[in-house]
C-alpha cells in the first residue's frame, strides 16, 4: 500500500538542518504555540533546555531523534509516517513518544521495518 501525502520522519536521518533549531521549526512550519509545546516536551523527555537559537549539532543522536519526533507531532501535518522511530529510542522515551502519538489526533504510521 502506498501512503501518499504523509510527512516522512526517518530516525536514520532525523534532522535536515545542521545549524539552529529555528531552521527546523521553519521546515516543519511550527507556530509559536507549537514551538513552546515542543520546547517544553523536549525538556521533559531529555532534561535538556533548548530554545530557537540552540545549535542542533550539540544534541546527541538520541536527542535528535526525539526532536524530530516532536517536530513532526507538533507540525500542522495531519498524516505522519515515522521510520525506525521506536527502534531508535530507549524504553522510557519510547513509551513517552508513543503516548504523544496516541494523543496527537493525527493519522500516524510507525514503520519499523526500514
Amino acid at each position: 500500500m502506498i501512503h501518499k501525502d504523509y510527512l516522512w520522519a526517518d530516525a536514520n536521518i532525523p534532522l535536515i538542518s545542521c545549524d539552529r533549531l529555528r531552521d527546523e521549526l521553519l521546515i516543519y512550519n511550527l507556530d509559536e504555540s507549537a514551538t513552546a509545546n515542543l520546547i517544553d516536551q523536549f525538556e521533559k523527555l531529555t532534561g535538556k533546555t533548548i530554545d530557537k537559537f540552540y545549535k542542533i549539532e550539540e544534541l546527541s543522536g538520541g536527542q535528535k531523534v526525539i526532536l524530530m519526533a516532536l517536530l513532526a507531532i507538533y507540525s500542522p501535518a495531519p498524516k505522519i509516517r515515522f521510520v525506525n522511530l521506536l527502534n531508535a529510542l530507549d524504553p522510557k522515551r519510547r513509551d513517552a513518544i508513543q503516548s504523544l502519538i496516541r494523543n496527537s489526533g493525527k493519522d500516524i504510521i510507525l514503520d519499523e521495518s526500514g
